[in-house]
């Protein structure tokens, strides 16, 4: 005779709301991650070059990871409430990144292109 066989009835498995702000959180941070090594990369460049200084290559890698951090959880909480799964998720996600990281940087460049390029 099995251990199961003195249970009279199957008991479904508990079943635990997803957590949505821990995915948010975590989308937001590899969002911030990549966004701060593309800045970091295209920086490198620039910096070698001398067209940027040091301190406003670092300026843009921070500015870009927190905008990038803040565009990717916006675009998740968006993705969420639009659909579940797949490929238009997917789509969702990509679009309301690019969107939001549009209106981000528009609002944010500095106003003096010399100051941008750690010139001023």
């Amino acid at each position: 005779m099995s251990d199961y066989s003195l249970i009279p009835y199957a008991v479904p498995p508990a079943t635990v709301p997803p957590d949505t702000c821990g995915e948010l959180t975590r989308l937001a941070a590899i969002g911030a991650v990549v966004g701060g090594a593309v800045a970091a990369a295209r920086s490198v460049e620039r910096v070698r070059r001398g067209a940027m200084l040091p301190t406003a290559a670092l300026s843009e890698v921070g500015r870009t990871a927190i905008a990038s951090g803040v565009a990717s959880g916006a675009a998740g909480a968006v993705a969420e409430a639009v659909t579940g799964e797949g490929p238009l998720r997917l789509g969702v996600l990509f679009v309301a990144t690019a969107a939001a990281l549009y209106g981000i940087d528009r609002y944010t460049r500095p106003l003096n292109p010399a100051a941008e390029q750690g010139h001023e």
